[in-house]
């Protein structure tokens, strides 16, 4: 039978609430530094971060049992030496809350007022009994806090179609707890362009900083080489995307941050700059250098 766990983050040490807000993501890793004898692969995570707003922002499965891996520095904000290795298990969102369920709320529920993580916030895996989790996912039900359609659907093209003429109704079937859409062989038109109104606070770049990047590093990507005047002459004279180290999204309720454009900011082209967002964790220059080496 699966184990259910609380996996505690703590904002001033790992930042996921950028793994949380990143639409993307699906799976990442998480450090066992309690209980490693007895978290396992196929058991439960409910990832708790703590501070102010302390409390469960996602539901997670536990797709590995737990083995030695290298952390990624970029991702902490504490100094973490690079080669560090710590015992950690993979795990694959189920879900991530629409809001969170605060540990404010979840004192008021009885039977619950007693988890190990309230009773003592020391810590980073914590364990949650089974009676607990049976009053936990029926609030959460409840609630509404879980999205039910937390990715959009992975949609593959059906080769075993023979009849090319026509095309086969869509079919859907879950794999892992993912949707798959599969299509036939005709590629069918679909609407677009629908208005949306869309509100959302956005952090604020300064574009001084792109300009004093550019100035102080030049225009030539730091991972591949490539500039965008080689390639276009002219139109491309003097372009190239800015990364930030450290992702903005990290600023969020810090307020206004000081950026240095010599040691925070790297020139990148498209491409490499693109790749090195792709993971749930953004890769480091370094690691992005060595793929496209191998």
């Amino acid at each position: 039978m699966a184990n259910v766990w609380i996996f505690q983050s703590n904002p001033n040490y790992y930042d996921l609430h950028t793994e949380l807000d990143d639409p993307n993501c699906k799976e990442a890793a998480w450090s066992v530094r309690q209980h490693k004898d007895k978290i396992k692969k196929g058991d439960i995570a409910l990832q708790w971060i703590s501070g102010d707003n302390r409390g469960i922002y996602a539901i997670v499965d536990i797709i590995s049992d737990p083995q030695l891996t290298f952390l990624d520095p970029e991702s902490y904000e504490v100094y973490v030496k690079e080669g560090t290795q710590e015992l950690m298990v993979k795990y694959r969102y189920r879900s991530k809350f629409k809001q969170p369920f605060l540990e404010s709320d979840i004192k008021k529920i009885p039977g619950l007022s007693k988890l190990s993580i309230i009773r003592s916030h020391s810590g980073t895996n914590f364990p949650v009994t089974n009676t607990e989790w049976e009053l936990l996912s029926r609030e959460i039900k409840k609630r509404g806090l879980t999205r039910s359609k937390l990715f959009p659907p992975d949609i593959t093209p059906d080769d075993d179609n023979e009849d090319k003429g026509k095309a086969d109704s869509v079919k859907k079937r879950s794999t892992d707890g993912k949707f798959v859409v599969k299509f036939g062989s005709k590629i069918q038109p679909m609407p677009e362009g629908k208005e949306k109104l869309v509100t959302q606070t956005r952090l604020e770049r300064n574009p001084k900083l792109r300009e004093m990047a550019i100035e102080f590093h030049g225009p030539k990507c730091v991972v591949c080489g490539f500039t965008f005047t080689e390639k276009y002459g002219k139109l491309g004279k003097g372009y190239i995307e800015i990364h930030h180290l450290k992702p903005v999204s990290r600023y969020k309720g810090k307020g206004e941050v000081i950026v240095d454009p010599k040691t925070d900011l790297k020139p990148l082209c498209s491409n490499c700059h693109r790749m090195i967002h792709k993971p749930s964790k953004m890769l480091s220059i370094r690691q992005l250098k060595n793929i496209i080496k191998s």
